[in-house]
């Protein structure tokens, strides 16, 4: 199981270096391995994902959203390693066990991302950052279930939670992001998740050594929570300041 997950992290890795080979085009349409037009230079992949770093630095709510899920996908990750030692180790549920986890989690995201599709647009930045906190509740109150059925229904939520953030983010950034420099922002986007991934299940491989899944769950679970609540109180201030910037105007 170990090797297992080495690899899918290994993947998870892997992808993210695989987009510095994506040729990423600079036009409006977006698509990949498209020509530049003829009064348009070509990039280098370095300064098309430095394009995308710079709009995520000059438009403060969008780089934060990013930033929050980022961390909670590392952490999200870390519980992804330490639910089959839970699984299999604690509950004593074996391998269907972990397997329904797993499809507890993906039934929750297969209705938050149907319901994260009816959120309004001035409404998905906090969907994004509920769907985050919400995701990790669900996953530190299934560190501390007593039973396979407990758990998958604590998932089941989280699930719900984390679909329904995976459709907000994405609506979000498809209407703030600029079309000509689209394909490098949710380039950037992307690799940000991978690395994050990885980093997570890394995380966890060291934290199971010492700690017991339970915790490693917990732990995963609050830092989700964590990054929610500190990415809200955030958005909420830059709200604030740009309604008061509006007001002097």
């Amino acid at each position: 199981t170990g090797l297992a997950l080495g690899a899918v992290a290994a993947v998870y890795g892997l992808g993210a270096i695989g987009l510095r080979l994506l040729p990423l085009a600079a036009g409006p349409a977006g698509l990949a391995g498209a020509a530049p037009a003829a009064d348009t230079p070509g990039e280098s992949v370095g300064r098309q994902l430095s394009a995308g770093l710079r709009f995520l630095r000059a438009d403060r709510e969008a780089g934060l959203l990013v930033l929050v899920v980022a961390v909670m996908v590392a952490f999200g990750n870390m519980a992804s390693v330490a639910e089959v030692a839970f699984a299999e180790g604690v509950l004593k549920a074996g391998a269907s066990g972990y397997s329904v986890l797993v499809a507890a989690w993906t039934a929750g995201m297969l209705g938050g991302t149907l319901a994260g599709g009816l959120v309004r647009r001035r409404h998905l930045a906090l969907a994004t950052l509920g769907g985050t906190i919400i995701a990790g509740i669900g996953v530190a109150l299934a560190g501390g279930a007593i039973t396979l059925w407990q758990a998958a229904a604590c998932y089941g939520i989280g699930g719900l939670a984390n679909g329904v953030e995976v459709v907000a983010t994405r609506s979000f950034l498809n209407h703030r992001v600029p079309a000509d420099i689209s394909g490098r922002v949710f380039a950037l986007y992307s690799g940000v998740l991978f690395g994050a991934a990885s980093l997570g299940m890394a995380a966890a491989g060291g934290l199971l050594a010492p700690l017991n899944p339970r915790v490693v769950l917990v732990i995963a679970g609050t830092g989700g929570i964590a990054a929610g609540a500190l990415g809200w109180a955030r958005y909420a201030r830059l709200r604030r300041a740009g309604a008061a910037a509006r007001d002097v105007g």
